[in-house]
């Protein structure tokens, strides 16, 4: 899995939608070089290009999918759960 491309995004609308892409969360932890908010870490060999198509305007994700992802995020955040992958 080391040949995985990796980001780290505090942006939790990219996080949702890498979920609904099927990105693997990796990470999600306290990012206090950005005012203490959550980031989420993704791996995926694909990663870099849903990043590009979200940046670019370009995502397409299924609504119901991407709600449900958004909610499990949100989920995390208010729980404060902070874990790694293994």
């Amino acid at each position: 899995m080391n040949d995985m491309a990796k980001i780290k995004t505090s942006d939790l609308f990219c996080a949702a939608y890498l979920l609904t892409r099927g990105a693997r969360l990796t990470k999600v932890l306290r990012d206090y070089e950005s005012k203490g908010r959550y980031a989420f870490e993704f791996q995926d060999p694909h990663i870099l290009g849903f990043t590009n198509d979200y940046v670019a305007g370009k995502a397409q994700a299924n609504v119901l999918e991407l709600k449900s992802s958004l909610k499990h995020l949100k989920d995390l955040l208010q729980n404060k759960v902070e874990f790694q992958s293994y």
